[in-house]
């Protein structure tokens, strides 16, 4: 590898960038965003042409391209241990290709596509924390001669936040893809038990978050709503499945019980533990039965006590209930007939009228 007088001066340049890098890293939430960055300041730092940053995907044992600087065919796919990248997401060792047509793991089906022409390669892995490589980035075709070992030494410093970034990224949506599969297990469980209920957390969930988006919901509002909205029946898992199923009306004494399915929704998912954003879980989800002048069940709530995200599922279960299939004990009730009813609580002021209206106006009900 080539060696490189750099001057104190640049290198103090340098260190301000590595600097501002880490600063971006506290500041830009859109990790997309913030990679493109750490791979702008790569090529400019090494002087290079052009950057790609690979990502590992660990079910099929490839690399695909995440970012991809310049003319590019689509997405890139590199197997592990095949080509230059590979052989680098296999080995963890950098690699310095000075002539890259000369090295025979070189893909060169890129370069003719596009009519690019690599000279020179710079390329090292991405590594978490348990040293797995999660990624590589490889630079090409420095501007004047050939990569350094200060060159790698800048690089292997970018590398390591662009992996933290990552790391940080795929252990979130991990842990929000194992949460929001819980939480759909749980809606399903309590869905099962009532064939012909099966599916109503899901179509409330569905409702609320169109209601909610209308609204400007975003984020970790949209995941409270959608979250809250599949599990607002949980409760039902207390009810006696000779009260939950049965083909008939209840009596004045079962329904009491039914009635007290949102309690058992409160006690149940106040065991669990929550981030801050989605703390509020379980009193929304027990209070898709209150209604704004205090009629509802089953604690009586009203006004202020209900937030708009617990008016806006009662909004939807209520049309859900109303829509769906034929029960024995009540026919199904059409749209028209359906929305009528939703104004009707609204004038009651068992509903939110502002809900009520945009769920209608902007035909929120069509899934």
């Amino acid at each position: 590898m080539e060696t490189e007088n750099v001057s104190t001066g640049k290198k103090i340049s340098d260190m301000n960038v590595l600097l501002d890098v880490a600063k971006a890293m506290t500041a830009e939430k859109d990790l997309h965003t913030l990679l493109i960055l750490i791979m702008d300041e790569v090529t400019d730092l090494l002087g290079a042409q052009r950057s790609t940053l690979y990502v590992m995907d660990q079910d099929r044992g490839e690399l695909w391209s995440w970012i991809a600087q310049g003319d590019r065919v689509g997405e890139i796919r590199l197997p592990v241990g095949k080509g230059l990248a590979g052989t680098v997401a296999k080995t963890k060792e950098p690699l310095n290709i000075e002539d890259a047509y000369s090295d025979p793991r070189f893909n060169r089906e890129i370069d003719d596509q596009t009519g690019w022409r690599t000279r020179n390669m710079l390329i090292v892995a991405l590594l978490n924390l348990k040293d797995e490589v999660i990624g590589v980035i490889q630079v090409m075709n420095k501007r004047h001669g050939s990569f350094t070992d200060y060159d790698l030494e800048l690089l292997q410093a970018l590398a390591s936040h662009a992996a933290v970034a990552i790391e940080k990224q795929t252990l979130y949506e991990e842990n929000e893809k194992f949460f929001k599969s819980i939480v759909k297990v749980m809606a399903a469980a309590v869905d099962a038990r009532d064939p012909v209920t099966a599916g109503h957390s899901e179509r409330v969930a569905k409702y609320s978050v169109n209601l909610a988006r209308s609204l400007g919901y975003s984020g970790d509002l949209i995941r409270l709503v959608e979250y809250a909205a599949l599990m607002h029946d949980v409760g039902k898992i207390g009810v006696s499945d000779l009260i939950l199923c049965k083909p008939d009306r209840l009596t004045d004494e079962e329904f009491a019980k039914m009635r007290a399915h949102p309690l058992y929704t409160l006690k149940i998912l106040s065991e669990g533990y929550y981030p801050r954003a989605l703390r509020a879980i379980p009193e929304v989800a027990a209070s898709h039965h209150e209604k704004l002048d205090g009629s509802g069940y089953p604690r009586g709530l009203k006004g202020d006590a209900l937030s708009e995200v617990a008016r806006i599922i009662a909004v939807a279960d209520i049309y859900d209930a109303l829509v769906s299939e034929d029960r024995p004990y009540k026919r199904a009730v059409s749209r028209e007939r359906s929305l009528a009813i939703l104004r009707e609580e609204a004038q009651k002021s068992h509903l939110e009228p502002m809900l009520v209206d945009t769920f209608i106006e902007k035909e929120l009900y069509i899934l």
